[in-house]
């Protein structure tokens, strides 16, 4: 089943509620389709909710696997409560970040609230570009492309995601700067 923007907020907030009960909190950052809906950049439904972060004491890390016992019993009690698939809240995208995070991106993150209990990040508007620009490369998925543009980024965000994303992501160089040139010509149509 897709998640709508009310479905998403639905989600995390069921998640927050029962973190909340069982008196404790976390605070994760997403990025993908599901930033981009809670943004308002986007109107299509996504598969799931992609996490890239966790914060603990004040720092963001990757998120542990398997997560805490109580946000993974969380997450799983409103997956099958809302008929989600198994993996709507999504850890893998977690892994792209084994050479960093672009830069600043901690200082981009707009928080909010759900259920008491649950923290959410959503990655800032570069942070998101830059994302999308490696996903758009990767060339197995227009809907990344297709989210790139929407976000219209200027001259000045896809250098800065170009910049980043060729630091973090070495050897794919030359699909980044396709992906580039294509959204700048985009622009300009």
């Amino acid at each position: 089943m897709t998640l709508s923007s009310d479905r998403i907020e639905l989600a995390l907030t069921k998640v927050g509620e029962r973190v909340h009960a069982a008196g404790e909190q976390a605070s994760i950052v997403i990025v993908g389709g599901a930033a981009l809906v809670l943004r308002a950049v986007i109107r299509r439904a996504t598969s799931d909710v992609d996490v890239i972060a966790w914060q603990t004491d004040g720092r963001l890390e990757k998120p542990p696997r398997p997560l805490p016992e109580v946000l993974g019993r969380s997450v799983d009690a409103v997956g099958r409560e809302l008929g989600l698939s198994g993996e709507w809240f999504d850890l893998r995208v977690a892994t792209e970040w084994q050479l960093g995070l672009p830069a600043g991106f901690e200082t981009r993150i707009d928080w909010r609230v759900y259920g008491l209990g649950l923290r959410v990040g959503l990655a800032g508007r570069r942070d998101l570009i830059c994302f999308k620009l490696v996903a758009a490369a990767d060339g197995q998925h227009g809907r990344h492309l297709q989210d790139l543009l929407h976000l219209a980024p200027n001259d000045e965000e896809l250098h800065f995601a170009l910049t980043e994303a060729s630091r973090t992501n070495a050897g794919i160089e030359s699909d980044l700067e396709r992906v580039t040139a294509r959204v700048r010509s985009a622009r300009r149509a």
